[in-house]
C-alpha cells in the first residue's frame, strides 16, 4: 500500500442532471400517459378498434416510464460512494456494500465502458464500481485516491485503463454536448408526435409531441439559466 497514511475522506454523489433527467420524467411519462390512456379508453376520435386493450397497453408502458425516472431522482439522493483510510463503501438506492482496504487482494481496472470501472476483490467477497457514474472531476480525484490508496503489485489493467479511459474521460465540453443531444432527441420526439396527429394517427399524439416540445423548452431553459449562473 502506497500513501495509506494520507488523510483520506472523500463522498461523492452522482452529478446533478440525474435529478434534472429524473425530474423531467416524473413529469412527461405521466402527463403522456394519462393522457394516452384517457384518449385511448374513450377512444375519443374513433381510431382505437379495441379502447380498453389499447389504455391498459399504454397504462402498462408509460407507467414503467414513470417509475424509472422516480428510481433515478432516487438514486439522486441515496446514491453515495465514500473512500477513506480504511476502505471503501457504495450506497444505491436499496443496497450499502463496502470493502476494508486491508481485505483487498487484487485492484482491477477496466476502461470499457467509456468512463470505466473498477472491481475491488478481497476474501469477504468484490465491490464493482461504475466510474460513469461520477462527474468529470470527481471521477478524476476518485481514480487518483484509489491508485495512490493500493500498492501498485495488486493492481491490474492500470495501463490499459489509462489508454482506454482516463485519457478518452468525458470533459465538461462532453457532458455539455451530451445534454444538448438528449434535448434535441426529445425534441424530435415531440415533433414527430405532432406529425402522427397531423396525419389523423390518434389525438393522443399531439399531447405527447406539445408534451415533449414543452418539456425540451423547459429543459434548454433550465440548461442556460444554469449556464448563465456560473458565468455570473
Amino acid at each position: 500500500m502506497s500513501d495509506a497514511t494520507q488523510p483520506i475522506s472523500k463522498c461523492y454523489r452522482p452529478g446533478r442532471n440525474w435529478l434534472v433527467i429524473g425530474i423531467v420524467g416524473a413529469i412527461f411519462f405521466p402527463t403522456i400517459g394519462i393522457s394516452s390512456v384517457y384518449a385511448a379508453y374513450w377512444n375519443i376520435d374513433g381510431s382505437f378498434p379495441h379502447p380498453k386493450t389499447h389504455a391498459f397497453v399504454h397504462a402498462v408502458f408509460w407507467s414503467l416510464w414513470t417509475l424509472s425516472a422516480f428510481w433515478i431522482i432516487a438514486a439522486y439522493f441515496r446514491t453515495r460512494l465514500t473512500i477513506t483510510p480504511l476502505g471503501c463503501s457504495q450506497q444505491g438506492c436499496f443496497i450499502r456494500t463496502q470493502i476494508s482496504v486491508a481485505d483487498v487482494s487484487q485492484v482491477t481496472w477496466k476502461g470499457i465502458p467509456q468512463s470505466g470501472k473498477l472491481i475491488l476483490r478481497g476474501a469477504q467477497g468484490q465491490m464493482k464500481i461504475d466510474l460513469n457514474n461520477l462527474v468529470h472531476k470527481d471521477r478524476t480525484e476518485f481514480i487518483q485516491l484509489v491508485h495512490k490508496l493500493f500498492d501498485d503489485r495488486i493492481q491490474t489493467g492500470w495501463s490499459e485503463f489509462n489508454r482506454q479511459s482516463f485519457v478518452a474521460a468525458p470533459s465538461p465540453t462532453d457532458e455539455r454536448r451530451a445534454t444538448k443531444s438528449c434535448a434535441l432527441i426529445l425534441f424530435i420526439f415531440g415533433v414527430v408526435c405532432l406529425l402522427c396527429g397531423w396525419f389523423n394517427l390518434g389525438a393522443q399524439f399531439y399531447v405527447s409531441g406539445f408534451g415533449g416540445v414543452f418539456a425540451t423548452v423547459c429543459y434548454i431553459w433550465r440548461i442556460q439559466r444554469r449556464k448563465h449562473s456560473k458565468a455570473g
